[in-house]
């Protein structure tokens, strides 16, 4: 799944961090605000599971309510 270079939503991914059993991790851009993220994206059989996408989106919303603490 080839995905460098591609836009998701308003980010530009830009290369592959890691992969999991779930899926990837990819350092991405936002393209307007040119703020950097990292976009964890679902493999294509995972996303066919419906557990697996309630369990995705789980660590999303854990990962949403952590906050950055500034060095």
């Amino acid at each position: 799944m080839e995905r460098i270079g591609t836009l998701v939503g308003p980010y530009r991914v830009r290369h592959l961090l890691g992969t999991g059993g779930m899926g990837q991790v990819f350092s991405a851009v936002h393209e307007h605000l040119q703020q950097e993220v990292a976009l964890k994206l679902l493999l294509p059989e995972t996303a066919a599971n419906p557990q697996l996408v309630a369990r995705f989106l789980q660590e999303g919303k854990a990962l949403g309510a952590c906050r950055r603490i500034p060095p």
